[in-house]
């Protein structure tokens, strides 16, 4: 089963194992971390830092501890938000969102009877992170520079990957990160957009998302559960008409098959660039800046922020 998910602040707490790669036959257990090779993310367990002392662990991935740039900022609420991420890591991508491990127990490992993720909650079912078909004894999972998680054959004598078979950028949660896409793939008729969480501490699958309009061709829109738009206004130049995101350069593609939106950032703009949806609504960047809003209490109307 696919499981798909959002984004949370991770708790952190005691020291860690660290490893680039989980080839089949070995395990991530509680409290160890699955790093990529830049050193930018981390693969593990983690509470989120809004629950501490819940039972509640989920699995997923995080930026590591990004660089301290509240010296650029002028503004004292984005110094806030920026300085409570140094102290609370981002997390951007849940492989549980609305099935959290009960145990502290719990261990990450490829499935030798049918090569997928599946986590292993201790005495309990395994709950499938992946879905590749049965593949055994050849699988590999990798954490990549992007932060995408990918399971694939393993590695050719070059370092290329020779065949990838699931990506956790297929299925984003609520944060969008560089060289991700909201698209729309015409020939399967499949979607793929942001979901906020339900509430400020539950990461369950919440009432807005953030999308590509069917109906448009260069325009992204936040919605709640299809009601009340806002839109971005067509993008010009790299830039949206209607939404300021300052450091961030858009990218539209489109043909017979498929339509998308990504985008890229100058590291010296941020060292953890990211967008994502917030529980009620709003889209902000990597400083908390609130791009577009849907009220909580009135979501059939949207605004600018």
């Amino acid at each position: 089963m696919h499981v798909r998910f959002s984004c949370f602040l991770l708790l952190m707490g005691h020291s860690y194992s660290f490893r680039h790669k989980l080839w089949q036959g070995e395990e991530l257990k509680d409290g160890d971390e699955h790093v990529s090779a830049s050193g930018k993310f981390k693969f593990g367990l983690f509470t989120p830092s809004s629950t501490p002392y819940s039972s509640k662990r989920y699995v997923g991935v995080w930026y590591n501890k990004p660089t301290d740039r509240t010296k650029s900022l002028y503004n004292e609420d984005e110094v806030r938000y920026y300085r409570s991420q140094m102290q609370s890591l981002k997390v951007v991508w849940i492989a549980n969102r609305n099935n959290p491990i009960l145990h502290k127990s719990s261990t990450i490992r490829i499935d030798n009877s049918d090569g997928n993720l599946k986590i292993f909650p201790n005495g309990e079912n395994p709950v499938a992170i992946t879905l590749v078909g049965a593949i055994r004894n050849i699988t590999s999972v990798s954490l990549l520079k992007s932060g995408n998680l990918v399971v694939h054959v393993p590695y050719l004598n070059n370092g290329s990957i020779k065949h990838l078979l699931w990506q956790s950028f297929d299925y984003p949660t609520d944060t969008l990160l560089p060289e991700m896409k909201l698209r729309i793939n015409f020939l399967i008729g499949h979607q793929w957009f942001l979901q906020s969480w339900l509430t400020y501490n539950s990461l369950e699958q919440g009432r807005f998302n953030v999308g590509m309009g069917l109906n448009v061709t260069s325009q992204l829109r936040v919605s709640c559960r299809g009601k009340g738009d806002q839109t971005s206004g067509d993008l010009l130049n790299g830039k949206f008409k209607s939404w300021n995101i300052s450091g961030y350069k858009f990218s539209y593609f489109s043909n017979e098959q498929e339509k998308y939106f990504n985008y890229s950032v100058s590291e010296d703009v941020t060292s953890f660039p990211m967008l994502q949806i917030d529980w009620n609504g709003g889209l902000r960047d990597d400083r908390g800046q609130s791009i577009a809003s849907c009220s909580v209490f009135n979501p059939g109307k949207c605004k600018s922020a």
